[in-house]
């Protein structure tokens, strides 16, 4: 062996150390402590992810289905694959589960494994056009510091599998003209049924490849068959797996969103959404458009005007007929990332006219944007193969250098407050702070029941409560997923709440409430508690606890509502010119009651009472710039009732505080 040439396996295993110390720099070690589970209970996606491995832990095999989870939406079953849990790890774990602590998270492990599994394909696809190791190494830490990649690790972990693109692109580029039907079938096959286990966009993603592979497949060895059959098996395989994840189980539905609502912005390889030092964030047309987030990095970005310049042919006759799978790939995966509304920056361009069946893909792949990964990933290998391919390996040397140095500099911010950030120890603290929980815990409920969808928004609580339920082995009857059975779940709540009405309370299960629900009524005969924000109902009475005052409420500034042109602080709702302060919607029965509302500037501001109508009536109003009161009669029991504050003036902020509600007849 000649020196610096390397051959496949070794190129391999420097692309896994270099992913391995690529991780560990930028992440550090502590991810990777299966007992260290506070980083997960942050918020957000990984959050979500978490209580789905927690709830599949504890739930029964359901045999042949073992992809499907108890208690999370109950009386239902949910998939595995809807709460983005990285299936294959759930599953493999779940069977070790026994001999595992009773905290464990594998998802610090599976970071670092994407970053090892991303080096080593990059090296290998590398590796193809060069045996150079100072070549190998720097084209792979340059595909590593992959902008579109870290955006995602550990904050929707699944979708940072952006090495299940790159392993489609390998196969793609090395074994287009394979004639071996069963090995093209069971690569593929692998690879889609691997999508599956890992998160499902990747299934179109890497299907779009596949794709491609058999076209330049057929070209080459002018057979049509063996390609139907490759794509027949992968599809097949796909479906059987998710067959037996469970995601047929249940009919998953999802709000619909506007098409486009989630696409890719024309500017997005040269948009740094923040993370650059050297380029500019640009506009886009709509904030949901980071899901099309393609920043190349200023380093790849140079690199790819140095490589249409060494392009030397670039104005010769290009060989379509070679290139015509890497045409359908680029423009399907330019299409369904940008469309069907075609944006720059802020504007809107045009509008494609689209039929059903896209409104139907769009429906399920709703994140379109993302779809640019794979055009993504092909643009970078391209820059780099013709780099290398149009120049000496000297000048390849000192360009790769050059760009490398650029690359890291316009990211190393980023990459450093990523670093400061893991470096923290976490500490999970529930919001869940009163007693009551601990006292209901010996007590086996079965199930905690949200009586309103709007407390699954909540994610804030939402997270705590489901933590609480899991750890004491209670089934949630709703939960915030990817894709869940509304319908079904709606038809449980309303079958409970209507029980309730009738005056039918289970001993079984722990009743949560929003403060503004209707089902907070003293003709419902259970026990009520205001507990941490919410009003909790139970069959069983605690005597420690005080019952709910319905005759004495107080809604703090977070429990109110206010309009767009509001602000607010922790303690506060701030009016500006025009703002209106609304809300809390609440159950009152027929009586004379006191209101007082706290905050600033009070005197300044107008009031009033809806439903505005015969039933209610608001007089004796006494202002001070801290504080109003007036007395409000209702002449019969009344739903939904907000007391609104309006500022009018220009100059003058008004704040609100809370509101006080007090009966006094």
């Amino acid at each position: 062996m000649k020196k610096n040439k390397i051959k496949k396996k070794e190129a391999i295993l420097i692309g896994l150390v270099l992913g391995f110390l690529f991780f560990i720099i930028i992440f550090g070690f502590k991810t990777l402590n299966p007992r260290y589970d506070s980083w997960l209970f942050e918020g957000g996606d990984l959050t979500q992810h978490y209580m789905g491995w927690k709830y599949f832990r504890i739930s029964n095999w359901n045999f042949p289905l073992i992809g499907l989870l108890d208690g999370i939406v109950y009386p239902y079953k949910l998939s595995i694959v809807y709460m983005d849990s990285i299936p294959l790890f759930a599953v493999i774990f779940k069977i070790l589960s026994p001999i595992l602590p009773k905290t464990f998270q594998y998802f610090g492990l599976y970071g670092l494994l994407s970053y090892i599994i991303m080096g080593g394909v990059s090296a290998l696809i590398v590796n193809k056009y060069t045996a150079k190791l100072e070549i190998i190494m720097m084209s792979t830490l340059i595909i590593l510091s992959s902008p579109a990649m870290i955006f995602r690790v550990y904050g929707h972990l699944a979708l940072s599998s952006h090495w299940i693109i790159l392993i489609a692109i390998y196969y793609w580029l090395s074994y287009r003209s394979e004639k071996k039907v069963l090995k093209n079938s069971v690569f593929w096959s692998l690879l889609m049924m691997l999508s599956v286990s890992v998160h499902m966009y990747f299934v179109p993603m890497v299907f779009i490849i596949l794709v491609g592979f058999c076209i330049d497949n057929y070209i080459i060895n002018k057979k049509i068959l063996p390609n139907l059959i490759i794509i027949f098996s992968s599809v097949l395989s796909a479906l059987l797996l998710m067959s037996i994840l469970g995601i047929f189980e249940i009919q998953s539905t999802t709000t619909p969103d506007k098409l486009g609502t989630y696409s890719m912005n024309i500017n997005s390889f040269f948009n740094p959404l923040g993370i650059s030092s050297i380029i500019q964030t640009l506009p886009l047309r709509l904030p949901t458009q980071y899901e099309g987030f393609a920043y190349l990095g200023a380093g790849i970005i140079l690199l790819l005007f140095i490589a249409i310049v060494s392009y030397e042919n670039i104005n010769k006759k290009i060989d379509l007929k070679n290139n015509i799978g890497a045409i359908f790939i680029s423009i399907s995966s330019i299409i369904l990332a940008l469309g069907p509304i075609i944006t720059l920056n802020n504007h809107t361009l045009i509008e494609l006219p689209h039929p059903r069946l896209i409104e139907i893909f769009f429906g399920t792949f709703r994140a379109n944007g993302r779809f640019i990964w794979i055009f993504y990933y092909i643009l970078i290998v391209f820059i780099i193969k013709t780099t290398i391919s149009r120049n000496s390996d000297k000048r390849v040397t000192f360009i790769l250098l050059i760009c490398m140095i650029l690359q890291y500099s316009d990211i190393f911010h980023h990459y450093r407050s990523i670093h400061r950030n893991f470096k923290l120890k976490f500490f999970y603290s529930s919001k869940l702070k009163s007693k009551f929980w601990n006292s209901i815990e010996k007590d086996n409920y079965k199930i905690i029941f949200f009586s309103d969808s709007s407390i699954i928004n909540n994610l804030s609580y939402l997270w705590d409560f489901s933590n609480f339920a899991v750890m004491n082995k209670i089934s949630l009857n709703d939960i915030y997923a990817a894709r869940k059975g509304d319908i079904l779940i709606e038809k449980y709540r309303k079958e409970v709440l209507l029980n309730l009405e009738k005056g039918i309370v289970s001993k079984d299960i722990i009743y949560i409430f929003p403060r503004n629900s209707k089902y907070i009524n003293k003709k419902i005969s259970i026990n009520y508690y205001l507990v941490d924000d919410f009003v909790i109902g139970t069959y069983k009475k605690y005597d420690e606890f005080e019952t709910y005052n319905f005759d004495n409420l107080e809604f703090n500034a977070s429990e109110l509502y206010g309009t767009e042109n509001t602000d607010r602080t922790e303690n506060d709702i701030i009016l500006k010119k025009d703002s209106i302060q609304y809300g809390p919607y609440v159950n009152l029965e027929k009586g004379t009651y006191e209101i007082t509302i706290m905050g600033e500037n009070l005197d300044e501001a107008n009031f009033d009472v809806l439903p505005n109508s015969t039933k209610v009536i608001y007089q004796n109003f006494k202002s001070k710039t801290n504080v109003v009161k007036y007395t409000l009669i209702l002449n019969s029991d009344t739903n939904s009732l907000e007391f609104r504050t309006m500022n009018t003036h220009n100059l003058i902020q008004v704040m609100v505080n809370s509101i006080k509600i007090k009966k006094i007849k």
